[in-house]
């Protein structure tokens, strides 16, 4: 681990400002779209929701980060970098932090889904560059547009545990995670900005005979958070991995299970409201954001292929993949984000760590290096597919030392 970075320097106005923005980031050449997620050559036939990046822009006391929210099944650490490099109005580029809602209908961001050789062997990246190029471009450009908005805002918190009935854990003995954080920002005249909710389940109802471009249950959470409240608002992936997914019958047809993707989305919606209706707004919460460096050994041979291959983008260095851990506070909300699919027992421990009342788990954020198992999985068969996807036994570890020493740092 290096390096770590906090901006909140002292003696500054602790006013907080909130600003937000979305845009449109569906793919428009389908042709050339391969669905992630699944299995090969799943290519798009259409589009059944248009998928949506979100900004939400925060300062405070000096102090000033951005959290992105795009409907992907990932953002590559390459890609959050192209995306930092084209925003203009944030000098300090850390300070973006960006995540994958994790939707398994959008288009292949990491170059794994491709075309295949009888369905079982890759042959070429799913990667459509042109696209990803254009999305960078249009994710700086909202984040841009979040900083133009800011205004004066009061921030309202709500913890909460959902029905058990919403989501499974499909692994034996595996962990649930039914917890949920949902935060408002609203104008001084009570005018909703944005809405974020920090939720752990798989976005993947529609499940792999899908072909149409979704963004699945967030894009229906977005939808009825809007038509409830107004603003923008953002879903973020908590502890999933491993593995939590929505609690649709596994023989459910197409149609049922885009009832229950609409009903998911909407019901957390609904909950989210009515949990923050009652919620004592922060005027002038203090914000504070770190972030520190780790490098995490790669002991998956198939990602080192890939990358050999040109397939799967990682920023690496030493046989390790480099990447951060990021640390925030607002008021009396904490969040640490992680760059996989943490396992809801890894989120557990990490939840644990944090020290304010509402805890954010911030899953996929800067990376998706895969599942972030407890060492134990490794041997354990029930687990046997997430270990192929991994970067190793060691990656908890690491990423929850990171947290120590940012969670002190933030709190001295």
């Amino acid at each position: 681990m290096r390096g770590s970075a906090a901006s909140a320097p002292p003696g500054a106005t602790a006013a907080l400002r909130a600003g937000a923005a979305c845009t449109d980031i569906t793919p428009t050449d389908l042709g050339r779209t391969f669905l992630a997620g699944f299995g090969f050559d799943r290519r798009a036939e259409g589009v059944l929701e248009a998928l949506a990046a979100s900004a939400l822009y925060l300062e405070s006391g000096g102090a000033r980060v951005a959290l992105v929210s795009a409907d992907l099944l990932a953002l590559p650490r390459p890609l959050v970098d192209e995306i930092r490099a084209r925003v203009r109005g944030i000098a300090e580029k850390r300070a973006i932090l960006c995540c994958a809602t994790h939707t398994h209908s959008g288009p292949d961001p990491l170059g794994l889904w491709g075309r295949s050789l009888l369905g079982r062997v890759p042959i070429s990246s799913g990667v459509d560059r042109e696209y990803l190029g254009w999305l960078a471009g249009r994710v700086a450009s909202c984040v841009d547009a979040a900083v133009e908005r800011c205004v004066p805002a009061r921030l309202r918190a709500a913890s909460f545990e959902v029905p058990a009935r919403w989501t499974r854990n499909d692994r034996r003995g595996g962990a649930r995670f039914d917890g949920a954080v949902a935060l408002a920002f609203d104008d001084l005249e009570g005018r909703r900005i944005a809405t974020l909710l920090n939720y752990a389940s798989h976005p993947e109802t529609l499940w792999s005979e899908n072909r149409l471009v979704s963004s699945d249950f967030p894009g229906a959470f977005r939808r009825r958070s809007a038509g409830l409240a107004g603003g923008v608002p953002l879903y973020v992936s908590g502890p999933l991995g491993a593995m939590l997914t929505p609690d649709v019958p596994r023989d459910a047809g197409i149609d049922e299970r885009r009832s229950f993707c609409e009903a998911l989305g909407s019901a957390l919606a609904e909950r989210a409201e009515q949990e923050l209706a009652g919620a004592e707004p922060q005027s002038e919460p203090t914000l504070r954001h770190a972030a520190r460096a780790v490098r995490l050994p790669n002991a998956n041979w198939r990602f080192r292929l890939f990358q050999r291959l040109g397939w799967l983008p990682a920023q690496t260095r030493g046989g390790c993949v480099e990447n951060d851990v990021h640390w925030l506070r607002v008021g009396d909300v904490e969040g640490v984000s992680a760059p996989g699919e943490v396992a809801p027992e890894v989120g557990e421990r990490m939840r644990g760590k944090l020290r304010a009342r509402h805890r954010l788990i911030l899953g996929l954020c800067d990376d998706e290096v895969g599942y972030v198992l407890e060492p134990g999985m490794f041997d354990d068969p029930e687990y046997r597919y997430e270990a192929t996807v991994s970067l190793g036994r060691d990656t908890a570890a690491i990423l929850l030392a990171a947290q120590d020493a940012l969670v002190a740092e933030g709190w001295a």
